[in-house]
């Protein structure tokens, strides 16, 4: 007899378990919507350490070319994990398209992580609210694993060295106040010397 593990492209009990979670944190309310500094142990514990970031593979839709996130080494990166099914994701996309559009002088690089499994969701979804930002689209799923996401939205605020230095679960409108600020912080920081 073989078995089957459940997981990502699965309709198993733990499928059901993932998408009933990630439903809940991607509520109308926000509620669950948090911010912490980045730590040397977790990316969610609020020690004020920074670790570095993944080095991800992309598939970016604006130019369609295949990289990494390390190609943005030396840039402010705010890099959102987002689905077509996230109601805060809805929200978020006029204030990352803002954000990219009022700092990206400055340094700054919006970067949507796509974790639909069907393309064409993502793209119905594009289709409505458009992104005025880098999408990477394809399989993202190994560098959820690798920054650790816990639900839809997810941002990972990262300096100009490439180390994750802020953490956002949740997306509510007055969190863009605090958003804001943490770019601000970063874009006058000055990278470290090789």
């Amino acid at each position: 007899m073989k078995i089957r593990a459940a997981g990502y492209g699965t309709r198993g009990p733990l499928w059901l378990a993932v998408s009933a979670l990630l439903l809940l944190l991607c509520s109308d309310t926000g509620a669950m919507a948090s911010s912490t500094r980045a730590s040397a142990d977790s990316p969610g514990a609020s020690t004020g350490k920074s670790i570095a970031a993944p080095d991800c593979a992309l598939a970016l839709v604006t130019d369609k070319t295949h990289s990494t996130l390390r190609q943005f080494r030396g840039k402010v990166l705010y890099v959102d994990f987002w689905a077509s099914w996230c109601t805060s994701c809805v929200l978020s996309f006029p204030f990352l398209n803002e954000l990219n559009r009022s700092y990206q002088a400055q340094g700054l690089q919006v970067v949507g992580m796509n974790m639909d499994q069907k393309p064409a969701d993502a793209q119905r979804f594009l289709d409505e609210h458009a992104a005025k930002f880098a999408i990477a689209l394809g399989s993202n799923v190994q560098c959820a694993k690798d920054f650790g996401v816990a639900g839809m939205p997810s941002s990972y605020l990262i300096d100009r060295n490439g180390s994750i230095r802020y953490v956002h679960q949740g997306f509510r409108a007055n969190d863009t106040v605090e958003l804001r600020k943490q770019v601000e912080q970063l874009l006058a920081e000055r990278p470290a010397s090789p």
